[in-house]
């Protein structure tokens, strides 16, 4: 790290649940990994077994990915789970991503009402 640097990011292995068929390729992964972090590198062995796919991404803090978030390719929503190797879940902590969709989801009833 320089003189004139404030952070850095951590690297780490991530377990990626529920990539269909149809994105198992290093150019869909990518794009889905650059959602959260730096994307580093693929175990392309994982791509072809069924599973997770593994990923080595850069990011702020591994523990805060643990979550669920949708994705949508080719306008097909999917629910895709992350999982990083070696790093516990923070207790009790609600994931950005899932504090703005719980706020969405808030600010859409009360339009309703």
């Amino acid at each position: 790290m320089t003189e004139e640097a404030i952070d850095e990011l951590a690297i780490v292995w991530v377990k990626i649940f529920g990539i269909p068929k149809s994105a198992r390729n290093e150019d869909a992964v990518k794009a889905i990994v650059e959602l959260v972090g730096e994307f580093e590198a693929l175990d392309n062995l994982s791509l072809r077994r069924d599973g997770p796919v593994r990923v080595r991404v850069a990011c702020k803090d591994p523990r805060e990915l643990h979550f669920v978030i949708h994705v949508y390719i080719n306008k097909v929503g999917y629910k895709i789970r992350w999982e990083p190797e070696g790093f516990a879940p923070y207790e009790n902590k609600t994931h950005p991503l899932q504090r703005m969709e719980m706020m969405m989801t808030k600010v859409m009833k009360e339009m309703r009402t």
